[in-house]
């Protein structure tokens, strides 16, 4: 008798339209939108190509754009939709690296730990400024430690 209790207050819930309705899917931000600027040596680092890659369920999402001749690059969100009624723990592996003058650099790792847009900064913005000669640095915040070659506002 109480499996069925269960079962009918389960399926009233998502009939209901509750937020938190089995059938419905949630948006999982798997990386946040990002802008930025990219130098060498201080200087633009115009038509670079910045590749993005995140892990994630063993799934790998992957893009990449052109700097412009200001050395300017963007991305959207990479998103997904998920159905679930308890979420195992969240981790998104996220890489951000950039081709120019025949070098590879890597400006950007972590383990994003929250499903939330901008939480690989605590909110803030992903907008960076990456100077491509600097030594990657860690950044270690309360949930993420970044490995990086950007600074970014905040």
């Amino acid at each position: 008798m109480n499996k069925l209790f269960l079962l009918i207050t389960l399926l009233s819930i998502a009939i209901s339209g509750n937020s938190m309705s089995i059938f419905s899917a949630k948006e999982t931000i798997l990386f946040s939108p990002v802008d930025g600027i990219i130098t060498y040596k201080n200087e633009p680092a115009g038509k670079a190509i910045v590749h993005r890659q995140v892990k994630y369920n063993d799934e790998v999402y992957e893009d990449s754009a052109e700097t412009t001749d200001d050395g300017h690059f963007s991305f959207e969100p990479i998103a997904k939709k998920e159905r679930y009624i308890v979420r195992n723990s969240f981790v998104a592996h996220q890489k951000i690296f950039v081709e120019y003058d025949g070098n590879q650099f890597l400006i950007w790792e972590t383990a994003k730990r929250e499903e939330e847009k901008n939480s690989e900064l605590e909110g803030k913005n992903l907008s960076f400024k990456c100077e491509l000669t600097d030594e990657n640095r860690f950044v270690h915040l309360m949930l993420n430690s970044i490995e990086t070659k950007c600074t970014w506002s905040g």
